[in-house]
């Protein structure tokens, strides 16, 4: 605390209750997504955005993908200031303190502390404000969410009539069995993934035009059975296999944090809930895709599999109680630091749980469904 009482939190309040001014002063390149500032990381140079900034239900909170660091606002300006993703360190965080004392015009003699503490009271309102409807929109729109899951059609594979004339299935099973993916050989259908023949599809930098197609649509969900948001794959009929050439043709909306798709139930066929009630517990897999997922489940049909989105969900994912070890299926092209550092502190966390954790990798091509499909 400095000599006019001034706390680092109450710097911080105020920081993050112009979160959106403060980043574009720090120089800063962002882009406005729902409830967050996307942006490049400041202190790894990489071309994809890899740093969230909250401006909606904890304004100023942040967390940089490239590194695993996070923290609130005041460590935030002092991370950038000073090319360290660590707010932790002393000189980013005098550096913080500094450049917000100045910014307050704190600096001088002059100080009205009644003023300030009316300004960060009223910081501190808004930002509840700000949470409250942060929370309400996104209850909102994980209720259209999962209306548009309901909505879709049960997939429909490729099947034979009583005379032997093929009846195709539709795009989205059809998709999945140009991927090696033979459904009927599951035995039943993975009650998750469902399918739109027309699933429109938005860029949310405004630079391409919307896009209305087939898509695969699955429900992701919570380890408590709750729903969490939609996975979509969007696929191109044309091409067996392929996904439509967008960028990016799989999306997951409203938010998949701690979420994953449950795509098989492994032996016995229990429900998760089920299997910790009578005591029945067995090796899960926690996969990226639904592609590598299916594969897993057609290679061990023993094992329970889960698909987590991506490589970043893997890091908020919460497995189930009845796992009694978690596999987590890494992809071959996942050799970047980035991607190397992001498994790792993903399997750091699944072995926090207590249970076996391991990593396995396909002997061959870039995934299990190439493995699958016999891909070099």
């Amino acid at each position: 605390m400095s000599k006019d009482g001034v706390t680092p939190a109450e710097l911080s309040t105020r920081l993050a209750d112009e979160i959106e001014s403060v980043c574009a002063a720090l120089g800063l390149k962002f882009r406005r997504s729902t409830g967050w500032l996307r942006c490049h990381s400041p202190w790894t140079l990489k071309k994809a955005p890899k740093l969230d900034v909250d401006v909606s239900q904890k304004p100023g909170r942040w967390k940089c993908w490239e590194t695993g660091k996070e923290g609130d606002a005041l460590g935030l300006v002092g991370c950038l200031l000073t090319a360290q993703p660590d707010m932790r360190t002393h000189a980013a965080r005098l550096e913080g303190i500094r450049w917000a004392r100045d910014r307050y015009g704190l600096a001088g003699g002059d100080f009205d502390r009644a003023a300030w503490k009316a300004s960060v009271e009223a910081a501190r309102v808004r930002a509840q404000e700000a949470k409250k409807k942060a929370e309400a929109d996104a209850k909102r729109n994980r209720g259209i969410a999962e209306a548009v899951w309901i909505n879709a059609d049960a997939l429909r594979p490729t099947s034979r009539a009583s005379d032997g004339t093929v009846i195709p299935g539709c795009d989205g099973a059809r998709y999945l069995e140009a991927r090696g993916i033979d459904l009927a050989q599951l035995g039943r259908l993975p009650r998750a993934i469902r399918f739109s023949p027309a699933e429109t599809w938005k860029d949310p930098r405004g630079e391409t035009p919307d896009h209305t197609g087939p898509a695969l649509v699955s429900a992701m969900t919570r380890a408590d059975g709750t729903f969490a948001c939609i996975h979509r794959i969007w696929i191109d009929p044309t091409r067996p296999g392929e996904k439509a050439p967008l960028d990016p043709p799989r999306k997951m909306w409203p938010s998949s944090h701690g979420a994953a798709i449950r795509l098989w139930r492994g032996d016995g066929a229990l429900s998760e809930g089920d299997a910790e009630k009578r005591g029945k517990s067995g090796p899960l897999v926690v996969c990226e895709g639904v592609e590598d997922g299916l594969s897993i489940a057609l290679m061990t049909p023993e094992y329970r599999v889960h698909a987590a989105g991506s490589l970043s969900g893997m890091m908020s994912y919460e497995p189930p109680a009845c796992a009694s070890e978690i596999i987590v299926a890494a992809d071959n092209d996942w050799t970047t630091p980035t991607a190397m550092g992001q498994l790792a502190r993903a399997v750091a966390r699944l072995k926090d749980t207590g249970k076996p954790v391991r990593v396995a990798r396909s002997p061959v091509g870039k995934d299990f469904n190439d493995l699958l499909r016999g891909l070099e």
